[in-house]
């Protein structure tokens, strides 16, 4: 009976541990999440200032060369970074 409690005190403690190691683990994956989306956002912000401010140069510099896209209220796709620029 006695090495019975024993062993079940030893899963006990073992699953507690493993359940604290998750805990922590996952907190550190949410604060990389959070410093990958402060990064993310900083970067979209920057071409929207960028095409704010007609910066030419950062805008080449943030989109391909074969960029694909549409601009508020039009119905016609724009091809290319030249069309972009226009």
């Amino acid at each position: 009976m006695t090495l019975r409690i024993l062993g079940f005190s030893f899963l006990s403690f073992a699953l507690g541990a493993l359940f604290f190691a998750t805990i922590t683990s996952t907190a550190n994956i949410q604060d990389d999440r959070a410093a990958d989306r402060e990064a993310i956002c900083a970067h979209i912000d920057s071409i929207f200032q960028a095409f704010i401010k007609k910066d030419a140069a950062a805008l080449r510099a943030t989109h391909a060369q074969n960029w694909l896209g549409y601009l508020e209220g039009s119905r016609t796709m724009i091809k290319g970074v030249d069309g972009y620029m226009d």
